[in-house]
């Protein structure tokens, strides 16, 4: 997904998952994992 115009496409249709360039540009694994740490907390036990 690449513009706000299929973003809006997508969501008249009920899709609620999507990636793109549109969201952010490709990074590494590594630095996507600890970006992702970061915004989810860890369940407790």
């Amino acid at each position: 997904m690449e513009t706000l115009e299929q973003l809006d496409f997508l969501r008249t249709r009920c899709c609620e998952m999507y990636q793109g360039f549109l969201f952010g540009k490709p990074i590494p694994l590594r630095e996507f994992e600890a970006q992702l740490q970061l915004q989810v907390p860890e369940a407790s036990a």
